[in-house]
């Protein structure tokens, strides 16, 4: 799959997450309203590019071109298996 579907299944999911945390309260008035308000997917729009940067900063930090630090690469390595395992899930 390439990277822009990726982010479009990361800012879906993310809407579901913050929908099913919006409603704190059990009484009918609540669950007649929106489970998410304009600031819930405002968020979530914003982490579409807070996740595209990520991405790009690991490739940055992984180029050998770049001369990063062991400690910079092995971070860049575990955000980027961390993140495609939790996309495979």
């Amino acid at each position: 799959m390439n990277k822009q579907r990726w982010m479009a299944i990361l800012g879906t999911a993310m809407v579901v997450v913050l929908a099913a945390c919006g409603s704190g309260g059990s009484d009918s008035a609540a669950s007649d309203e929106a489970a998410f308000n304009d600031a819930d997917v405002m968020f979530a729009q914003m982490m579409i590019p807070h996740h595209e940067q990520r991405e790009v900063a690991s490739d940055i930090a992984l180029d050998p071109t770049v001369g990063a630090g062991e400690k910079v690469r092995e971070l860049a390595t575990e955000i980027k298996g961390c993140w495609t395992q939790k996309l495979l899930r």
